[in-house]
């Protein structure tokens, strides 16, 4: 019964990987089809969901971001791990994966309504307050579990400190050239984080 729980959570932790990976080869797929050469540190990484920017390629970076929302449904399920040996944590864990379902299931939403300009604003806005709590409480919640990697928290407080920036400057209409490389960082450091979680959650077991 062990080693099936532990495939189960193992299969979940790896379709977090999983959507990454997808998210980036399908990002990469619609990179080589933007109808100008692509700057990683000049266009905003957004300019390849639009048509108007990228007609061919604007479809390949929603499917990839669809495919990411669905495999982090999985992904954190296996955030159950947290608590099997520690049950006082079980009702905490329980609302951060409810609040990661709901976050999984806007980034899907946002992709099929993208064309409907100021419902997806608010749905944007709904889940980065999500992605925020999402980096924001499992520190706090498991700051004092045995098995929580502490050094993690640097990389949750950069992940805070950034998308912060980020929406500070497109709310200020502030996001211009100097600044556009930032929403790559940002996603990357949300990927980072989700994977740092996933590698911690592997290695609980271990000694």
């Amino acid at each position: 019964m062990n080693i099936m729980k532990s495939k189960k959570f193992l299969l979940s932790l790896i379709c977090g990987f999983t959507g990454i990976l997808f998210y980036y080869i399908f990002a990469f797929i619609s990179i080589s089809l933007f109808p100008i050469s692509f700057n990683l540190l000049e266009d905003l990484w957004s300019h390849l969901r639009w048509f108007n920017y990228n007609p061919g390629g604007a479809f390949f970076f929603r499917v990839g971001n669809i495919l990411f929302g669905v495999f982090l449904i999985p992904y954190f399920i296996g955030w159950n791990k947290w608590y099997m040996d520690f049950p006082h944590y079980k009702t905490s864990i329980i609302i951060i994966q409810l609040v990661g379902f709901l976050f999984s299931a806007f980034i899907i939403i946002n992709e099929i309504i993208a064309d409907l300009n100021e419902i997806y604003n608010i749905f944007s806005g709904l889940s980065l307050i999500l992605l925020l709590v999402i980096v924001v409480l499992p520190s706090v919640v498991l700051f004092k579990h045995p098995k929580f990697k502490k050094i993690f928290i640097i990389l949750a407080a950069m992940t805070i400190f950034f998308n912060t920036y980020f929406a500070y400057l497109v709310l200020s209409d502030a996001l211009i050239i100097h600044f556009r490389s930032i929403e790559l960082v940002v996603v990357i450091l949300n990927h980072g984080y989700l994977c740092a979680f996933a590698y911690n959650i592997m290695r609980i077991n271990e000694k």
